[in-house]
């Protein structure tokens, strides 16, 4: 009798620590306050293509972890691998999006966080 209320007692406990884990919901996103179309290839662990028209903010990545948080030394390109861009019209794109200090990063804390990464392409970084 009493091993089977340990064994309930430490299965109950199980449960519970895991069910309080909680996780992070890591996304990505663009604002494009240009007049030119802008088309970009992701990649991380999978190769996403994603277009976003003029004065649209679109999400350009996203990915849930359970049990991962973004701590201090968390920057906005940590799981990306690289970004080819395209712009309409020839133009060239002159910041760098691979460059963590272009990006604003907002953060929620609790049991489901989030860590929203955005950046932001006005006419002046176009060429």
């Amino acid at each position: 009798m009493i091993n089977a209320l340990k064994s309930f007692f430490v299965l109950s406990l199980l449960v519970t620590m895991s069910a309080c884990e909680g996780g992070t919901t890591f996304t990505k996103s663009l604002t494009n306050n240009t007049s030119e179309t802008i088309t970009l290839s992701v990649f991380s662990s999978s190769e996403r293509e994603v277009t976003i028209a003029p004065d649209e903010t679109k999400s350009i990545w996203m990915e849930d972890h359970d049990r991962r948080f973004a701590g201090d030394d968390y920057t906005c390109v940590n799981e990306l691998d690289s970004i080819l861009v395209s712009v309409s019209n020839n133009k060239i794109l002159l910041l760098d999006l691979m460059d963590s200090n272009n990006w604003m990063l907002e953060t929620s804390d609790g049991r489901n966080a989030t860590a929203n990464c955005t950046i932001t392409i006005s006419e002046e970084d176009l060429q």
